[in-house]
């Protein structure tokens, strides 16, 4: 009927458990992300709530690119710069690693084979 799941672990709780994972931009080059953790996510959301949609999504990619590092500053820069499909390609992909959908949570749960 299923196995029991394991106890937690407080120790495991605790330890960073980030994914990463690569984006490939034709004619740009292929970046390495990761996810962005809870809280860096709720400081992401909290911008966005004030309705600069921009700053929100600048602070999203430059907290979950891992190469090449970019600020927040010069990911606007980069938006300024690039056409838009760019920075949707990473933020989506960010933003899916994250569990940060609306179906991720979702999708997660029908993977665990529920």
């Amino acid at each position: 009927m299923g196995t029991t799941p394991k106890k937690v672990n407080l120790d495991e709780l605790l330890k960073p458990r980030i994914g990463e994972g690569t984006v490939d931009i034709d004619g740009v080059g292929r970046f390495t992300i990761r996810a962005v953790t809870r809280a860096q996510a709720l400081q992401v959301q909290k911008i966005g709530a004030t309705g600069d949609i921009s700053g929100s999504e600048n602070l999203l990619i430059s907290l979950g690119l891992v190469d090449p590092v970019m600020s927040p500053e010069q990911v606007a820069t980069w938006a300024e710069c690039a056409p838009a499909g760019e920075l949707q390609a990473i933020s989506v992909a960010i933003g899916t690693i994250s569990g940060m959908h609306d179906t991720a949570g979702k999708d997660a749960y029908k993977s665990a084979g529920r």
